[in-house]
């Protein structure tokens, strides 16, 4: 049987308010201190400290 839990209007509401605010969090950002509190999976969560991301770029200037 399919899981579909999360496809009432309020929970997929919510999710779109994380997902904006997300968005705002990055945008706002001025180190890699600020994403922390972003809703990243696990694994993309150990990964934003190794890499050389794009966003560096704007943070240096």
């Amino acid at each position: 049987m399919p899981h579909n839990a999360s496809a009432d209007a309020d929970t997929r509401g919510k999710m779109n308010t994380m997902f904006l605010n997300d968005i705002i969090k990055i945008i706002e950002s001025k180190s890699l201190e600020d994403l922390r509190e972003i809703h990243l999976i696990p694994e993309q969560k150990s990964e934003i400290s190794k890499k050389n991301w794009r966003i560096y770029n704007y943070w240096k200037n």
